[in-house]
């Protein structure tokens, strides 16, 4: 009995899957049509001109043709053994392939394709570090012109006294020296777009316009000629230095002394050297003499500890500027309390969108100013040759 009732429920789902079988294919070849028309598989050639349809001629089968194919497999099976095997991977065996999609099918690093991450702020590039501002003093002025009185010559008449004779007489000469700011300025233009667009541009330019503003202002200082708007710089303004006190053994290290040694014996100081970075180098590279000139160990430091003169930048106790302003092989000494640094104008950067045509274009012109002047003392308390 139960065996006769498996038999009619079998055979009803045969008829069942018979009837829908017809609507499944109708409904099959609707679908890929209309999927072949979207989606134009490898498997597809062109359109046939009569019908307007996609012609299969690889044999491809959609998803919806392979479930007709089991419908048909299914009943077959139901009528032949009673009993059929589903295989849902049947469905999605034969799919389509598409090729793997990599950073270069999406057009990896073209703007505007793949959105980067921006680290900000800009990086710049190398900068010369400023030294000699740091070092000098510096003063506000008020004034286009400083002047002030510097004495030319002094002669002491001081003695013992004798009772009842004159006392002696001392005379001395002063003249005036002036110094006049010169303006430092340089300006960039850029467009309003950029801007408002670049994040982080205005603090790049900014900073970057100060920086080469300060960088001239430094140059001025050291080794300006006093010419036209020029300031006479330390290097122009210094004696010469002679070597009277040179030995023919000297190292670098004693040919700086000696600039020390030039300075106080007309009671001058020395309070600072200015030097180029590759002789702070030859600096560093004096040994001492073990069996042969320069064989021995170092004198400033150890390259395995170092410390002492390399870290502090001191020679002979006194400080040492490095700057590429001044040419390898030379040396600057001087006593930083015999020069002053005036400003009238303090550094600064400003904007402004009428300049020339900037209105009707659209930019924006930024400006970095000063007005600034050194007064160098006594030359006396200066002087700059060669190590």
């Amino acid at each position: 009995m139960e065996q006769q009732l498996d038999n009619e429920f079998l055979g009803s789902i045969g008829k069942m899957m018979a009837v829908s079988l017809e609507a499944h294919k109708k409904t099959s070849a609707s679908i890929d049509d209309i999927y072949a028309r979207l989606s134009a598989p490898d498997g597809y050639t062109h359109p046939n001109k009569g019908n307007n349809r996609f012609e299969n001629r690889s044999g491809y089968r959609t998803a919806g043709q392979r479930l007709a194919d089991v419908g048909e497999e299914m009943q077959k099976s139901l009528g032949q053994t009673g009993r059929f095997v589903f295989q849902a991977g049947r469905l999605f065996a034969d799919s389509e392939h598409k090729s793997t999609v990599t950073s270069s099918d999406v057009g990896f690093g073209v703007a505007g394709v793949v959105d980067p991450q921006r680290v900000n702020p800009i990086v710049v590039g190398a900068r010369k570090k400023l030294v000699l501002r740091d070092l000098l003093v510096s003063r506000p002025c008020t004034s286009g012109i400083i002047d002030f009185p510097r004495e030319s010559s002094f002669t002491s008449g001081a003695s013992p006294q004798t009772e009842g004779s004159a006392k002696g007489e001392s005379t001395f000469a002063l003249t005036i020296a002036s110094v006049r700011p010169s303006t430092l300025a340089h300006f960039v233009t850029v467009s309003n777009q950029v801007l408002d667009d670049v994040q982080g541009i205005r603090q790049y330019i900014d900073t970057t316009m100060l920086h080469f503003l300060k960088l001239k202002e430094e140059q001025e200082f050291l080794v300006g000629d006093g010419l036209a708007n020029h300031q006479l710089g330390l290097v122009s303004a210094a004696i010469s230095y002679i070597g009277s006190f040179a030995q023919g053994s000297d190292t670098v290290l004693d040919k700086i002394a000696h600039y020390v040694t030039e300075a106080a014996v007309i009671d001058e100081d020395v309070n600072f050297f200015v030097m180029h970075p590759q002789d702070w180098s030859r600096c560093l590279l004096v040994k001492t003499d073990v069996s042969g000139a320069n064989t021995g160990s170092y004198l400033l430091s150890s390259p395995d500890n170092p410390g002492g003169a390399i870290v502090a930048h001191h020679i002979w106790g006194i400080p040492v500027l490095l700057s590429r302003n001044i040419p390898s092989g030379h040396l600057l000494a001087g006593d930083s309390s015999k020069c002053i640094i005036f400003d009238r104008t303090d550094s600064i950067i400003d904007l402004s969108r009428s300049h020339a045509s900037n209105w009707t274009s659209n930019l924006s012109t930024i400006l970095a100013e000063e007005r600034t002047a050194i007064a160098i003392l006594r030359t006396t308390s200066f002087r700059y040759g060669s190590i």
